[in-house]
């Protein structure tokens, strides 16, 4: 059966979608305990999308993160913002107020290309143009575009049949007398800024983590790993310390929070990995700058067999890793490689694929030197008995290529069961 739309649930749906760009606030961000909410939602954006066999389709490219929805409570009515698609340059959001039982929801396409505004899209679940516009630097909106019937194709309905969209039914105007009167149409909404920011690093996000402040989130995260834990209490300012490393030595012009946590899928030789995301200052470009929030996973070899001063290095390491694929992210292979010359990227083998990793080309350049010597006086400042040949040679492996010497010297505190370590040694479980 096909679903007619009246002039109430439309002029209802726009006024729900009204109330949600003007009462979205973050103190209303909810946890929700009720997954029938997000398989409701789920189903329902099932119901709405048209089959194709073009792979290219709008609705073909979109892979909604069902897990990662955002749930707001208004009152009587429920928000949903889902990520559905994102490149480097696009995210699609999908928007969806749920209301008496029925949702109502449009997609959002958000394009981050240009420096000076962000261009906003609207559509039906499958791809028709609703209206655009753009956010400049103040971020106001400005509409520059809206389809025709607008109102009528604003909201997917629960049930499409055959492949169509909705007949719209318009009653005849009363003749002869009164003259008719076009009913006004709902305000018009302007779109929410994007939620989701451009994704970086190893894919994912999430929420940025909270309380930066103190290495309180990094202990929790390290719970059976007292070596680890044991470090984060003797350097209190570890994770400031690693930022501000990092942000001297590449000229950063972000805020860079991390928290660090343990891995069990990386394998004998790799170290770390991460995930990130980054919090846009004017809330759709890099221009005002930015924060970036890096989730670091560590090895569990590395965090029960390593000696300390292994442990901080790799955390360093992988810091360094975090923050330069972002700015790999955010900028274009040419201008990446004008600003950091002495970078180049390899990929480092993992069980069941690969990721990204960078090191300096030339060990003696001012960028690689600068950075180097940080790391090794951090070592030596951490643990002022440890031999200097061990702390350049951690310094410089898995950033550098390295001779066979170092290499070995590494290696020997990185597993401390082999007895030739001169760090600080853990207990192993």
């Amino acid at each position: 059966m096909k679903r007619h739309f009246t002039p109430g649930l439309t002029i209802l749906a726009s006024l729900l979608l009204l109330l949600w760009a003007c009462t979205r606030e973050p103190d209303l961000i909810l946890e929700t305990d009720q997954p029938e909410d997000i398989q409701g939602l789920a189903a329902w954006y099932q119901r709405q999308l048209i089959p194709s066999d073009d792979s290219a389709a709008f609705a073909n490219l979109n892979t909604p993160d069902w897990n990662g929805t955002l749930v707001e409570k208004h009152g009587d009515s429920t928000l949903f913002t889902t990520l559905i698609r994102s490149t480097k340059q696009i995210n699609r959001e999908l928007h969806v107020v749920k209301y008496d039982g029925a949702y109502y929801g449009v997609v959002r396409q958000y394009e981050f290309g240009n420096p000076d505004s962000l261009v906003v899209g609207s559509f039906t679940v499958n791809g028709r143009l609703i209206d655009v516009g753009f956010f400049d630097r103040d971020k106001t909106y400005t509409l520059t575009g809206l389809a025709e019937n607008r109102n009528i194709v604003l909201m997917g309905d629960e049930t499409i049949d055959g492949g169509e969209l909705p007949p719209v039914t318009v009653p005849p105007p009363p003749n002869p007398f009164p003259p008719y009167i076009p009913p006004s149409p709902p305000p018009y909404t302007p779109p929410p800024p994007p939620y989701y920011p451009p994704p970086v690093g190893g894919g994912g996000g999430g929420a940025p983590p909270g309380n930066d402040d103190n290495n309180n989130d990094i202990i929790d995260s390290l719970q059976n790993y007292p070596c680890a834990q044991a470090i984060l209490a003797e350097l209190p300012d570890l994770k400031n310390d690693i930022a501000e490393k990092i942000k001297t030595t590449f000229q950063g012009d972000c805020d860079f929070h991390m928290v660090f946590k343990p891995s069990s899928s990386l394998g004998n030789t790799v170290d770390g990995t991460h995930t990130s995301r980054i919090n846009l200052n004017n809330g759709y470009n890099y221009s005002d700058g930015y924060q970036i929030y890096s989730t670091i996973e560590i090895n569990e070899d590395v965090l029960n067999y390593a000696s300390k001063e292994y442990i901080l290095v790799t955390m360093y390491h992988e810091a360094l890793h975090a923050f330069l694929t972002v700015e790999s992210n955010k900028l274009s292979p040419s201008d990446f490689a004008s600003k950091y010359p002495d970078i180049t990227k390899y990929m480092a083998d993992i069980p069941g694929g690969s990721i990204g990793k960078y090191m300096f080309v030339n060990g003696h350049s001012t960028m690689a030197t600068n950075f180097l010597n940080q790391l090794s006086e951090a070592i030596l400042s951490f643990n002022p008995n440890f031999p200097t040949d061990r702390a350049n040679a951690l310094a410089m492996t898995g950033i550098i290529e390295t001779d066979t010497e170092n290499k070995n010297l590494n290696a020997k505190e990185r597993d401390t069961r082999k007895g030739e370590s001169q760090g600080t040694i853990c207990n192993t479980p």
